[in-house]
This record gives C-alpha cells, structure tokens and sequence, in this order.
C-alpha cells in the first residue's frame, strides 16, 4: 500500500470519529516535528475529499480555530480552504470572519482577486 493510501484510509476512519476526535488528532499529526509542507498538503486534500457531511469541513476548521496560532495547524486550515471549492470557501470565511487570523485574511484576499 502507498503512503497515499494508507493516508486516505487513515483520514477516512478519521472522518468517522467524533469532531473533537478529528480535531486532537489533527492537531497530534500536524504538529509532529518532522512533518514537511506537502504531507499537510495531503492530508488537507484528503479530509476535503473524505469530509462529505453537512458542514463538516466548516465545523473541523472552526474546531481547530482555538489552535490555529500553532504555524502548523494553520497551515493545514489553510490547504483544506485552498482544497475547498470556491463557493464552499467563501461561506466559510463569511462565517469565520470575526476569528480569522492573518494569515487566512491574506488567502481570502487572494480568492477574492
């Protein structure tokens, strides 16, 4: 099995967990020392695909709102936006507007240009 799969497999039982599960697992993942730039990539493609419920995506992101002054954890919200289609995207920065940090008030701007 690729590292690619067992990834998507490992998202997929993921996604079936309970959100604070999802969002302490994230944060456990992301914030391992070794973790290079495209792994965080990955995986936020991978949640994105997996994710499919109502909301769901919206609701991990604003799960790990509290954490996202960890650079990791914010750039994992970041590619899971960037993942999103752009009409998704837009209702969630609509939604998250008042506790957006920075760096994703950067990457609204760039969506919106």
């Amino acid at each position: 099995m690729s590292d690619r799969q067992e990834v998507a497999r490992y998202v997929r039982e993921l996604a079936g967990s309970p959100l604070a599960t999802q969002a302490a697992t994230l944060l456990r993942l992301v914030s391992m020392p070794n973790i290079a730039e495209e792994e965080i990539k990955l995986l936020a493609q991978l949640l994105v695909e997996s994710l499919t419920g109502n909301n769901a995506i919206e609701m991990l992101i604003s799960a790990l709102a509290p954490m996202w002054d960890n650079p990791q954890v914010e750039e994992l919200v970041k590619q899971m936006i960037v993942a999103m289609p752009e009409d998704r995207a837009e209702r969630l920065f609509q939604a998250m507007d008042a506790r957006m940090p920075f760096g994703l008030r950067v990457l609204r701007a760039r969506n919106r240009s």
